[in-house]
């Protein structure tokens, strides 16, 4: 991983952590119980940003012949991760559901705000 994108991870990552450490606070201000399913969205999401990010470099630049389907199996597994452990907590209630798809959804929050950042610098 060349140094640009291993910064450019580095800074969403930071970015989400600190929408994650906010969102699951306010949440437990005012919620009380959905503050752990946000704070575990928002950890898989950006589990799953990074792996993809290694994952992707490595493979355009080590596995050259057969990148696409690496990518795919890859991104199959760890969609059904993410998937798995949604349906782990809509089995055990399915507001707690809601919420960790809130924290997942809002990993993009950091990805755009990293971005505008990005944009606004040139």
């Amino acid at each position: 991983m060349n140094r640009d994108s291993l910064g450019n991870t580095k800074m969403v990552f930071l970015i989400n952590v600190l929408i994650g450490i906010l969102l699951a606070g306010l949440s437990q201000l005012f919620f009380k119980r959905y503050g752990l399913f946000i704070l575990l969205g928002m950890s898989i999401a950006m589990f799953n940003f990074f792996v993809n990010n290694i994952l992707g470099r490595s493979m355009l630049h080590k596995f050259k012949n057969s990148s696409a389907f690496l990518y795919l199996i890859g991104f199959i597994i760890r969609i059904m991760i993410a998937t798995g452990i949604g349906y782990i907590t809509f089995r055990y209630n399915k507001y707690n559901a809601i919420a960790y798809l809130f924290g997942y959804t809002c990993n993009l929050l950091g990805i755009y705000i990293y971005l505008a950042f990005e944009n606004n610098k040139t």
